[in-house]
């Protein structure tokens, strides 16, 4: 059994809310480690999902555009707080 997975949940979600992008190598781990990423992701619904929000007009006036920046780790929490949403 990984060392990790001997941590209280409390220290875990620690480890995991400081290193969001090593959720998902540590997910493939263990079924105990994926469980413990998606319970966190599924419990902190502070988490940031979008990261940059850029807004550019074009000269013209006619026309703009919008690029989004979201992490993996946010749409790793997005997709699931969906599914668990519907269960």
């Amino acid at each position: 059994m990984p060392l990790l997975e001997q941590l209280p949940k409390e220290l875990l979600w620690e480890i995991i809310g400081r290193a969001p992008a090593a959720v998902f190598k540590l997910r493939l781990v263990s079924r105990v480690l994926h469980n413990a990423v998606d319970e966190y992701v599924i419990q902190h619904s502070s988490i940031t999902c979008v990261n940059e929000i850029v807004l550019r007009s074009h000269e013209s006036g006619y026309s703009s555009r919008v690029c989004i920046v979201i992490s993996n780790f946010s749409m790793l929490a997005m997709k699931l707080r969906d599914e668990h949403s519907f269960a």
